[in-house]
């Protein structure tokens, strides 16, 4: 009897063992849960509250949060988004014509072709993982990740996916950032390159574990999409709780949306250029995307480029053009660098030393403070040695008069007898500011000298010269061969980059500047495998990430090229958050022509007004991560790309077959 019983369980479980499915996941917390408002504050409960549920209780609701939040964005987007409906295929609906007609209408429309590159952790990265090669060769990453198993058959042991949303993983997943540790090892193990300096193309040096290959969402088989990579820089979390807590995961989400509502098609007349965060950018696949669609745009349209980088994507964009020939730069109608760490930013130094508290999003714990340490991009932001390098070149002579020319303003409320230094930047008697705490309604430069010392360690200083950081970096990071690929000489020298520029910065938010260690954080680190965080921070005017200064110093210097007759190229300094021009969204152009092309031909400053200042966003909102998500920056971006040029073709050479190829294939990005 008890043999029969034994066989009838057996004959059971085997036929119940195909549905079922051992594949790994993270069922939520067992302790807190997280509760996300409408206007996006998030309020942590915990498991012992009497309210508590399970946070998959809340899914629905915080997608239904979500949703508001879009619906509300939309309406106040409303009549802007009615006015441009279509505006560059001329009010055709380009959903109702063929390619080849949509094109033509594009050709003769209003609109330029546009790229958009994002910043640092902006693209959502995908991992595709070879269960078997992984658990054989790296049986350590697979038993830090809690996998026992490749096979469905054990289905009491936990088995990997083939694919996962790596950045930023579902909060459901082994890869979430509420991670319920700070020894919590999968994610980092995952995100950990490997370097190989013997490789002549930096593009072959970094390679992952065996067993995982990390690309951009879009970029595999179970994420791929017609969107041209699109979808990887907009919306970079999948959880609604994240989305509706925080709008910095949320990209490009608002910018491509209202493309798309303009008329833009991805692949054919807007693209975007998704890469991996964790390499340099010698090594990214950005660059190959920027050129091959700038030629693919002007090919298909006869119609000059705009490039859109924001924050590390304004060094991926400017790195492309310098390394243009002059035939690919006169294919490039300029490049829009919105909140640029063009001279570098010294909070990145922060979690390359201790760590960084700030990427714990709100209340979730985010370790991205040690895995942030090892990748070599980090190394691009080491703030530049611009103003000892450059303290008596002509223009930064200006620039160091002027800051001292505010000061007297401010200090004794008269205007200093001597002249204007910068006479083309607005007098500390003008406003530029818009109530906000950290910054005066005067218009000044507030730039700070970043020739001080950015990081002090018991009782040494370290400065931005070249030989003063290596320093630093001996003395308190382990430094790999991968960290000291961020060689950018023409970045290094401020050279102009050859097309015109838009230098969109930002001067309304106290900005980490110099870092104080009390104790040596290196020992401290390596023998605890935890974090130690300054002990003090002095901050500078910037916009919360990147000081004013290192967005701003290139844009001057490349205004006072054009000014002293040193380049024909024009460049806008915008500051986001200026009262200068009023509440109506800034132009960068300053005339039109008898056919009505707007022209770009002088050089200067402007102000960009924004949501916060109208109190239809929280003043986070308008800080380094969000900016691109303004609206009323939209609305300037808008106007930058419909200037109203004549093509060089009347219609496109493009055949039907092929244009499908190109939108459906995603050839830019191949």
């Amino acid at each position: 009897m008890i043999k029969q019983l034994l066989a009838i369980v057996a004959i059971g479980t085997l036929s119940i063992v195909p549905y079922l499915d051992n594949t790994d996941y993270n069922p939520w917390f067992e302790g807190d849960t997280f509760i996300v408002s409408l206007d996006g504050s998030m309020k942590r409960i915990s498991r012992f509250d009497p309210n508590w549920k399970p946070q998959s209780a809340y899914e629905d609701y915080h997608e239904q949060i979500y949703q508001e939040q879009e619906r509300q964005r939309k309406e106040k987007m409303s009549d802007f988004l009615k006015t441009t409906a279509n505006i560059c295929t001329n009010g055709k609906d380009h959903t109702k014509l063929t390619l080849q007609n949509y094109m033509d209408e594009f050709i003769k429309g209003p609109c330029q072709p546009a790229v958009l590159v994002p910043g640092l952790i902006g693209t959502a990265l995908q991992v595709k993982i070879d269960c078997e090669t992984l658990q054989a060769k790296r049986p350590d990453i697979f038993e830090n990740c809690g996998w026992q198993t490749c096979s469905s058959s054990k289905f009491w042991l936990k088995k990997p996916s083939e694919e996962y949303r790596m950045w930023i993983g579902a909060l459901s997943s082994p890869f979430s950032i509420a991670m319920t540790s700070k020894k919590d090892k999968c994610f980092g193990d995952f995100v950990e390159l490997y370097y190989d300096r013997s490789k002549k193309d930096p593009r072959d040096r970094y390679t992952a574990a065996p067993g995982i290959e990390i690309t951009w969402a879009g970029n595999t088989p179970k994420s791929i999409d017609n969107e041209c990579g699109t979808t990887a820089i907009q919306e970079i979390a999948t959880d609604s709780v994240i989305k509706a807590a925080m709008c910095d995961p949320k990209g490009y989400h608002v910018f491509s949306d209202t493309l798309k509502n303009m008329g833009y098609i991805p692949g054919l007349t807007m693209q975007a250029a998704p890469y991996d965060f964790r390499k340099s950018i010698a090594a990214s696949e950005s660059q190959q995307y920027i050129k091959k669609s700038v030629e693919t745009f002007y090919r298909l349209t006869g119609k000059k480029t705009y490039i859109f980088g924001h924050s590390l994507g304004s060094l991926h964009s400017t790195e492309a053009v310098y390394s243009m020939t002059q035939a690919q730069k006169d294919k490039v109608a300029g490049i829009v660098t919105i909140a640029g760490p063009l001279l570098g930013a010294t909070k990145t130094f922060k979690p390359q030393v201790g760590g960084d508290d700030s990427f714990m999003f709100k209340v979730l714990l985010l370790d991205a403070g040690k895995w942030l340490v090892h990748l070599p991009v980090q190394w691009i932001y080491i703030h530049k040695d611009t103003f000892t390098r450059f303290r008596d070149a002509p223009w930064m002579q200006e620039i160091l008069d002027r800051m001292e020319w505010d000061n007297e303003f401010i200090s004794t409320g008269r205007k200093p007898t001597r002249a204007n230094p910068l006479p083309w930047f607005p007098e500390p008697s003008e406003v530029c500011g818009a109530d906000f705490a950290d910054r005066s309604n005067h218009c000044q430069l507030l730039m700070h000298d970043m020739s001080e010392h950015f990081l002090k360690v018991v009782d040494k200083l370290y400065y931005s010269t070249t030989e003063s950081t290596k320093q630093a970096i001996t003395d308190t990071i382990t430094a790999t061969d991968a960290q000291q690929e961020t060689t950018r000489e023409k970045a290094n020298n401020v050279e102009h980059p050859g097309v015109p520029m838009i230098v969109v910065y930002a001067a309304h938010e106290m900005t980490p500047f110099q870092f104080e260690y009390t104790k040596q954080p290196k020992p401290i680190v390596e023998s605890t495998d935890d974090f130690y965080f300054p002990d003090h921070i002095t901050k500078a005017i910037g916009d919360s990430t990147v000081l004013a200064s290192s967005s701003m110093t290139p844009g001057i210097k490349w205004v006072y090229e054009h000014k002293h007759g040193l380049t024909t190229i024009p460049t806008k300094l915008v500051e986001y958050c200026s009262q200068y021009n009023g509440d109506a969204v800034s132009s960068i152009y300053d005339s039109k022509d008898a056919q009505g092309q707007k022209q770009f031909t002088n050089s200067g400053y402007l102000g960009l007004t924004c949501s916060c200042k109208f109190g239809q966003t929280g003043i986070d909102h308008c800080g380094h991560a969000c900016m691109i998500q303004d609206t009323l920056f939209i609305e300037f971006a808008a106007d930058v790309l419909t200037p109203n040029w004549k093509s060089t073709i009347t219609s496109t050479p493009a055949t039907e077959s092929e244009l499908k190829n190109i939108h459906e294939g995603c050839t830019n990005l191949h």
